[in-house]
């Protein structure tokens, strides 16, 4: 039979061997972009620390440089009606400055933008 302190010997050394073979497992990947190194075959996501910046030569752009306000929340103005108009006017070469018989404002904008533009009055 084994004393309780080689059980607690043994313990600790299947401990440390797992321990380090986390380790290794984990930190095989760390730096294997680093120059000179091989691509590994293993499918991995790409971090954001090995991502590439396109910056003129002679820039360094700065770390503390805030990216213009974004203005995903503003929503796009809608101009299907004034460029169907426009495109309208062009189509039937209508050269009335007071056209209004379209469906919508829009629409006679787009199409008295078209007067206004290719028509002398």
């Amino acid at each position: 039979m084994s004393s309780p302190n080689n059980e607690k010997l043994i313990q600790k050394v299947v401990y440390g061997l797992i321990g380090v073979c986390l380790i290794a497992a984990l930190g095989s990947g760390i730096d294997r972009n680093a120059p000179g190194s091989q691509p590994s075959n293993q499918s991995t996501v790409p971090s954001q620390q090995s991502a590439v910046v396109n910056v003129p030569a002679g820039t360094i752009p700065s770390p503390l440089t805030q990216p213009p306000a974004s203005t995903s929340n503003v929503p796009a103005a809608d101009t299907s009606g004034y460029d169907a108009g426009y495109a309208y006017g062009e189509q039937y070469q209508i050269c009335d400055p007071s056209y209004d018989n379209g469906n919508s404002q829009d629409f006679n904008d787009g199409v008295n933008a078209w007067t206004a533009d290719n028509c002398s009055q």
